[in-house]
């Protein structure tokens, strides 16, 4: 696969696990502790804990591979703006 649908396809799962995180986020903080007995989708509040965490790790991992996928346009453009030298490297 080329390079750039590979970037399309990990910028499609970051923006998708981040509506996700969002989301489950969002229903976290307005799902109040007192409402422990209620389910939504099946699932009772500390369950959504669970879901909110594992969909955290996995923006993680991707929001990682990202950056090292573009850690050559990221040293080009630090050491442009600071301008250092082209054989200083940035460490992350």
């Amino acid at each position: 696969m080329k390079k750039q649908t590979i970037n399309f396809l990990l910028n499609i799962l970051l923006y998708v696990s981040f509506l996700f995180l969002l989301s489950s986020g969002i229903l976290l903080a307005n799902f109040p502790d007192k409402f422990n007995d209620l389910t939504i989708l099946g699932l009772f509040r500390n369950d959504w804990g669970d879901v909110h965490f594992i969909i955290a790790f996995i923006f993680f991992v991707l929001a990682s591979v990202h950056l090292i996928g573009h850690i050559h346009w990221a040293n080009n453009n630090f050491n442009r703006y600071l301008k250092i030298s082209k054989n200083a490297t940035v460490v992350i």
